[in-house]
């Protein structure tokens, strides 16, 4: 009689497994409860800073102040990175994220109080974002990293389709101040559901944060140019997303419910762009990056606010393809990078898309609205030009080509890079020296004077 014998598996790879499945669902449940926060305080505020009267050119300056104190933040977070206990600060990090942005509403009180609070709350997201795709990186690798961040996509696409249906629901049919007022306090209640479960997080530094492999020259150059190619795209999209609103409420007329569909559709949108490029060829996402390009110039020659929302569904699939092709570049240049460099020069990416695309725009919303499209517009080409040309994941260009292409930009950017801090830091020694000198004189002139009055003051 023949027997078979079934071999147990082992109590350390169920452990294992069993763990993993918890970490992953922790991680997704997160989400749900971001996409809600998220979707209600980043599509109400635009909105409730036109209400109470403040234009494109007060908003973009703004977004200006808060991308040069987040820029300061990553780059504390960087130098200060291996003293930093990643979960203590990322729990932190989340509650305090939450507590300023659901603060913006004071500003029905004070107008002056939804300034100060927007732009801490802007600065607040970088911490958050550094510490959580740390966290992420940390737990997941290749594909299990790929499958987390699709249905940490999916979901909070899914929640935020509530948080834009109860926004424009809510903006609809309470005509009074009191709408904003619900709205952030319900935001804010969800978030900090959300900090809940991240204090539930374990996080075991198995993989190392700093440990590098010997960083080739390609590794370094292929970076270069995906946060380079990654930046203006997103200051594209960026310059677009505070541009929107205006260019609906003000100079179209639209009522702010229609302003509000169009984060709504978005999300939407984002749910089957979630599911659609979660198992596509990383080349494919070269189409996602084409189509970010287009839509600036599509949203302006629109007349009609109703087609502004069929922009904004085309706009929403592609900006998922364009998350998911950063996160897995990123997460490719780990082992040459580390954990801590990628992450964060994952969240540096669109800090620095936010900072140039609202620098530009302020400087030209002056000038004309049109302007602000026009460059939104140019930064879309040129994104996609870096890409196309240096990045051999998405280019259609033969590897040879691109290599030699990517070797180019890589050089002159940090040329560039070098020279514009060889200038800052000479006209800095110069312009102390000025001071110091200008310091010397005023007291020198002072003392000459004091001696003077004392001399008229003693022979009389």
């Amino acid at each position: 009689m023949n027997e078979s014998y079934h071999k147990p598996d082992n109590r350390d790879d169920i452990k294992d497994r069993d763990d993993g499945i918890f970490l992953h669902n922790l991680f997704v449940l997160e989400s749900m409860f971001a996409g809600f926060y998220i979707a209600i305080t980043r599509g109400l505020t635009p909105i409730f800073l036109v209400s109470i009267g403040y234009g494109l050119r007060d908003i973009l300056f703004f977004n200006i102040i808060g991308g040069i104190l987040s820029i300061i933040i990553v780059n504390l977070i960087y130098k200060i990175g291996p003293n930093t206990n990643i979960k203590r600060v990322l729990l932190l990090s989340h509650i305090l994220e939450r507590i300023l942005w659901s603060s913006i509403v004071l500003g029905l009180y004070e107008k002056e109080l939804a300034t100060l609070f927007y732009i801490i709350a802007l600065a607040s997201i970088a911490p958050t974002s550094v510490f959580m795709s740390i966290s992420l990186f940390m737990a997941f690798e290749d594909e299990k990293y790929r499958k987390v961040l699709s249905l940490r996509s999916a979901v909070g696409s899914a929640t935020s389709i509530l948080g834009q249906a109860i926004m424009t629901i809510t903006l609809y049919t309470i005509r009074t101040y009191q709408k904003y007022a619900i709205l952030y306090f319900l935001a804010f209640i969800i978030g900090v559901a959300g900090s809940v479960v991240t204090f539930h997080i374990p996080l075991r530094e198995k993989r190392s944060l700093y440990k590098l492999k010997n960083t080739e020259v390609d590794a370094e150059s292929k970076a270069t140019n995906v946060f380079l190619a990654l930046s203006f795209l997103l200051a594209s999209i960026n310059l677009l997303a505070i541009s929107w609103v205006p260019r609906l409420m003000i100079d179209l007329n639209a009522p702010d419910y229609i302003a509000a569909s169009i984060g709504f559709v978005q999300v939407f949108a984002s749910i089957i762009a979630s599911v659609f490029w979660a198992n596509k060829r990383i080349e494919s996402y070269r189409y996602a990056l084409v189509l970010l390009s287009i839509i600036p110039l599509l949203v302006y020659i629109t007349p009609m606010p109703l087609l502004h929302i069929i922009i904004a569904m085309i706009n929403g699939f592609a900006l998922v393809g364009a998350n998911f092709f950063a996160g897995i570049m990123y997460s490719g240049l780990m082992k040459h990078l580390g954990i801590f460099k990628s992450a964060t020069l994952l969240t540096a990416t669109s800090i620095f898309a936010s900072l140039i695309g609202n620098g530009v725009g302020y400087i030209v919303a002056s000038i004309s609205t049109t302007l602000v499209f026009i460059v939104a517009s140019m930064y879309g080409v040129l994104g996609l030009t870096i890409a196309l040309l240096a990045v051999t994941e998405v280019s259609p260009l033969p590897k040879g080509m691109v290599r030699v292409y990517s070797r180019i930009l890589y050089n002159s950017s940090m040329n560039s890079y070098l020279f514009i801090v060889f200038t800052i830091s000479e006209t800095a020694k110069t312009t102390l020296k000025i001071v110091a000198l200008s310091l010397s004189f005023i007291i020198l002139f002072l003392i000459y004077r004091i001696l003077h009055y004392m001399m008229v003051y003693t022979s009389g």
